[in-house]
């Protein structure tokens, strides 16, 4: 290439902003000759061209689709940024945030999620550290999720809470959806069935008769209470 042939940087400058210049005006022209009326414009070769308050009007729809599958969503949600910054939350993290005097913190938005982490400190702290390093293994792309079940109880009730991290985008990968599910009717019906079973046990193994459980033909022996060691003089392992 010779010296007059190349373009030097300021040359290109200029022409791209000639350029833009062109399409922005052609663009205008375009929307005052179909009155705003029409989306599409196509030349006669086929080619199309979607005029911007077209292009505006699909982001913007796009937009409101996704607020409304993340507000629909009885988890707490938040987006964050490849940097670990919230840049969204769903209706679910604000109602939240509302009820624990965070309201103030713009819900979070803006704060940098793995930093709030990292300085925890008290009791969250314990899974403050995990749940930072998890998120940092999701954004870089070295764990295709994260999971961990943590306790966040109130003044007035216990409460148990799943966080689940997933990337937003994974080519490229920017950024990761973070949502808190709220188990914690699972966790009281898993600790009023051990609860349950320990009653049992306690009941069972302190009665002088013998007790035990089986399948409805009786081939099969879930249980039986130490008694029946005594009155039969065989061991509860030779039953079962």
């Amino acid at each position: 290439m010779t010296p007059e042939e190349s373009t030097s940087p300021k040359d290109a400058n200029e022409e791209i902003s000639s350029l833009i210049e062109a399409l922005h005006n052609t663009e205008k022209r375009l929307e005052e000759l179909t009155a705003g009326e029409i989306d599409t414009v196509a030349d006669s070769d086929g080619r199309t061209l979607l005029l911007r308050r077209a292009q505006e009007e699909l982001r913007h729809s796009e937009a409101e689709k996704q607020a409304a599958i993340l507000n629909a969503l009885p988890a707490h949600v938040a987006l964050l940024d490849s940097q670990g910054f919230i840049v969204s939350v769903n209706r679910s993290w604000r109602q939240f945030a509302d009820a624990n005097a965070l309201a103030e913190t713009g819900s979070g938005i803006g704060l940098s999620y793995l930093e709030t982490c990292d300085v925890a400190g008290g009791a969250r702290s314990a899974e403050a550290r995990p749940v930072a390093d998890g998120i940092r293994s999701v954004l870089h792309g070295t764990a295709k999720s994260f999971s961990l079940e943590y306790p966040c109880h109130s003044p007035t009730q216990k409460r148990w809470f799943l966080l689940l991290v997933v990337p937003l985008a994974r080519d490229p990968l920017i950024g990761a959806v973070v949502m808190h599910v709220d188990v914690t009717a699972e966790r009281q019906a898993e600790e009023g069935l051990r609860a349950s079973e320990l009653r049992f046990r306690q009941i069972a193994e302190n009665i002088h008769d013998v007790f035990f459980l089986q399948n409805l033909d009786g081939s099969q022996i879930y249980y039986v209470s130490p008694a029946y060691e005594k009155i039969w003089g065989r061991t509860c392992d030779s039953l079962y």
